[in-house]
């Protein structure tokens, strides 16, 4: 009896375990210091405590420095440096974590203005983030970089790639790929004039590599010596800010943005199944818009399991104001399955102007989304904050949280304020919705129903003032809010 009532007791505590381990742990970090911050890398380790590297500078100053951030698995701080330099900007634009345990920073130093030649830097931390080791490649003269991404290779090996300008006028633009060894030695370089910016720099299993460039818009197969051997062009009119996963050794998915049909910037998701060729390929261009839709700024794809592949961006990004624009806008989140089928989409935000910079999938399931929001309605100055949400695998934040300043959305209402119409999205998981519109005295003065994921609704009939919308569905969608005519 003894014996059975152990073993019960053991089997409840196992069970418990695991219990916990497969509850997904959500949070709502911010992080606000009244500087200007943006969100340039974000990872997970095993553990799922969570790093962050963050470019920091003064409203006043265009001088940055690098916050690392290291958080656990409930969003709390446990750890922080500072990166700086006494007169340059000193910032880091990738974190990684490499096979032997330690931590790898790569970003650049440079005057605040760029006006001289920048310096890569490369930063090795233990795990308790203290440095072991540093590297610096200075640029030669009359080169300056236009962007910088690195990432882990075979044999411990770190692939960067990135742009440059050349000349004393800048006219001419290069991109370039390196590869350093786990000592951050350079051993390889190669440069190509006329690209401006290789994104993603991968190994292949044949010694070869594999580079994208994304504004000529063109992917390369790289020899030993990373020279071009085979370029084909991105199909249907995709264009960078390119994200990609790969899901095996041949085959990947890639998200980036498509200029037609118009309206212009839709979010637009291939799957490949040959590092080089297209025939085959998948496509699905998630939303088509009247508001530019653009990936997440240093990634938007990612997934543990390619049938649950998160996909993000920001909805109604101002493309010529893109950090400090006076206008709503939301961090948007899709997930597909393997062939590109849109499960759900929510929205987050709308209260203030976001923009999404990184979206990683997590090892319990779920996503964590992070990115800049500016209050451009209570905050005259050009600052912005930090927002980092953990969600589970619906995209939601639960458990037991104080009203997360960042709202969820299934639907939304726009512009607000607003003048003759309105313009509502519905997420794809509610295909139909209703409309109830109230004045200020609660009187019902607009019902309709809509059948489109965007709909146009006119109320120049409507006078000025304040009303209240309520969208509800059969589905389970129910969202109300404040709108405001003009």
């Amino acid at each position: 009896m003894k014996s059975n009532f152990t073993i019960a007791i053991c089997f409840l505590l196992l069970f418990i375990h695991f219990s916990g381990l497969s509850q997904h742990k959500t949070f709502e970090f911010v992080l606000e210091n009244g500087n200007n911050l943006t969100l340039t890398d974000m990872i997970e380790d095993n553990s799922g405590n969570v790093y962050l590297t963050i470019s920091s500078n003064q409203v006043s100053s265009d001088q940055k420095h690098t916050i690392l951030g290291k958080l656990n698995q409930m969003g709390d701080i446990l750890d922080t440096m500072t990166y700086s330099h006494i007169s340059k900007s000193k910032v880091f634009y990738n974190i990684h974590l490499t096979d032997v345990g330690t931590i790898l920073l790569a970003g650049t130093e440079n005057s605040p203005d760029n006006s001289d030649n920048n310096t890569l830097i490369f930063n090795l931390l233990n795990e308790n983030l203290t440095s072991i080791d540093s590297a610096a490649i200075d640029l030669p003269d009359e080169e300056r970089l236009i962007n910088l991404h690195s990432f882990l290779g075979n044999n411990n090996q770190f692939l960067i790639s990135g742009g440059y300008y050349h000349g004393p006028t800048a006219e001419e633009r290069h991109s370039f790929v390196l590869i350093m060894n786990q000592s951050l030695d350079s051993i390889k370089f190669n440069s190509f004039e006329g690209d401006v910016v290789i994104s993603h720099f991968r190994n292949l299993s044949n010694n070869n590599y594999w580079v994208i460039e994304e504004v000529i818009t063109e992917i390369s197969i790289l020899d030993s010596l990373l020279s071009k051997v085979e370029t084909i062009n991105v199909p249907d009119f995709i264009f960078g800010n390119y994200s990609v996963k790969w899901d095996t050794d041949t085959s990947f998915y890639l998200l980036g943005y498509n200029l037609y049909p118009p309206p212009n910037y839709n979010l637009s998701l291939l799957r490949f199944f040959h590092p080089i060729d297209t025939s085959g390929y998948q496509t699905n261009i998630l939303k088509i818009s009247d508001t530019t839709d653009y990936p997440s700024l240093r990634n938007g794809l990612d997934f543990k399991n390619k049938d649950s592949v998160f996909v993000g961006g920001t909805r109604n990004l101002d493309k010529y104001n893109i950090y400090h624009s006076d206008q709503p806008s939301w961090f948007m989140l899709f997930q597909t399955d393997s062939l590109l089928n849109v499960r759900w989409e929510r929205f987050y935000g709308g209260d203030a102007y976001y923009v999404m910079q990184k979206l990683i999938a997590t090892r319990d399931g779920g996503c964590l989304v992070a990115g800049t929001r500016y209050d451009y309605m209570n905050n005259p100055e050009p600052q912005t904050d930090i927002i980092v949400l953990k969600l589970n695998s619906e995209g939601l934040l639960v458990g037991d949280h104080e009203l997360p300043e960042t709202q969820m959305h299934e639907a939304i209402v726009y512009p607000n304020p607003g003048t003759d119409a309105l313009q509502i999205r519905l997420a794809v998981q509610h295909p139909t919705a209703l409309l109830e519109l109230f004045d200020a005295n609660g009187r019902l003065v607009l019902s309709q129903q809509l059948h489109q994921k965007e709909s146009h609704i006119v109320v120049d009939h409507l006078p000025t003032g304040t009303y209240i919308y309520r969208l509800s569905a059969d589905t389970g969608l129910l969202e109300s809010g404040k709108w405001v005519k003009i």
